[in-house]
C-alpha cells in the first residue's frame, strides 16, 4: 500500500493462522507472521524492514469480535538509528482492537 502526505508507506503483512480452539468462554489460535515496511518522502530512498514471529489470539466471542494478540517477533536485519532493533532481538507486543 502507498500512501501520499508527509511521506511514502510501504505495508505487507502474510499470516498463517490456526483454527481457533474453545476454552470454556475463550476461542484461543495460534498465528505465524511475516511483515514487512517502511517510510519516506520519496520512493526510491525508502528502506524496508521486516520481522517474522508467532503469537496468540484469544477472543472472548459472549463480550465483542475484537481480540487480544501477544506476539513475539523478532527483525530481520537492524535499524541504523541510534537505539533502533536489532536483527534477531526478540520482541513481545501485546495489543487489543484487532479482528481474528
Amino acid at each position: 500500500m502507498f500512501v501520499d502526505g508527509s511521506g511514502r508507506i510501504l505495508s505487507g503483512q502474510i499470516e498463517a493462522r490456526s483454527n481457533p480452539i474453545a476454552l470454556w468462554v475463550l476461542r484461543v489460535g495460534a498465528v505465524a507472521f511475516y511483515e514487512l515496511g517502511g517510510v519516506n518522502t520519496s520512493v526510491r530512498d525508502l528502506q524496508v524492514f521486516d520481522d517474522v514471529g508467532f503469537g496468540v489470539r484469544a477472543l472472548i466471542p459472549q463480550t465483542s469480535r475484537l481480540l487480544f494478540r501477544f506476539d513475539f517477533a523478532m527483525p530481520l536485519r537492524s535499524d541504523p538509528i541510534p537505539g533502533g532493533s536489532t536483527a534477531f532481538q526478540l520482541h513481545f507486543v501485546a495489543g487489543f482492537d484487532s479482528y481474528f
